[in-house]
């Protein structure tokens, strides 16, 4: 009840909700986020200096997102992507080969058939991407970023350097397409629908299953 002075007692717990108010009245309370993507890719362009490799801002980038919000698990990724690199240069495709990430082509193919309403186009890039033995779940989180970054850019063109510097000068373009197709005020509507999908990947039988019946009814409405 009566601690000494010198005492400091810490309580932490991801299930603050459960705790009784009569803890909580007694407590100062500190709710620690989630490092964001932009944080890791910091954190990750930093690492790899300070280690003598270089790696551009889409790769960092690509690595801080598969890191999932986690420090420690952006490091690990990073730290296997140096150890397998085959020089002090690191590239995308050696990440997308060392984690078994999805190509980022697969992605902005699937945004362009998505957007061109073209049902067996889209389909094809999620058979190649299982054929592959890409993650589905990973591929779902890229193209929701992917969708994002194509919409902010064409309703905030402003926000262009920014996302160009995440993208690099290949994806940019690719996403600049998707902002300025015809069917582009589609691209808020298409991020809601696999928003669903990503919630639901977990539960299905066919992990790839709810992408493919998203990616139909998209290109049906």
């Amino acid at each position: 009840e009566e601690p000494p002075r010198h005492v400091i007692f810490i309580l932490a717990t991801t299930e603050a909700h459960k705790l009784p108010d009569t803890i909580i009245s007694r407590c100062q309370t500190f709710v620690f986020k989630k490092p964001g993507v932009e944080i890791l890719k910091k954190y990750v362009l930093q690492t790899a200096k300070k280690e003598g490799f270089v790696i551009d801002e889409p790769s960092a980038n690509l690595v801080a997102m598969l890191g999932e919000g986690s420090f420690r698990d952006t490091l690990g990724i990073l730290q296997k992507v140096i150890g397998l690199s085959a020089d002090k240069r690191v590239s995308r495709e050696e990440i997308e080969a060392i984690t078994g990430a999805p190509k980022e082509q697969h992605v902005y193919d699937l945004l362009a058939a998505l957007l061109a309403k073209k049902s067996d186009l889209a389909l094809n890039v999620i058979q190649k991407l299982c054929g592959e033995g890409r993650d589905p779940r990973v591929f779902i989180k890229m193209a929701l970023v992917t969708i994002r970054q194509a919409m902010i850019l064409r309703y905030a063109p402003e926000q262009a350097a920014n996302i160009k510097s995440e993208t690099g000068d290949s994806g940019f373009l690719r996403l600049e397409e998707a902002a300025r197709h015809e069917n582009g005020d589609r691209l808020p509507a298409i991020l809601k629908e696999f928003l669903s999908v990503y919630d639901e990947m977990d539960q299905a039988y066919l992990p790839q299953l709810p992408l493919e019946i998203a990616t139909v009814k998209i290109c049906l409405q």
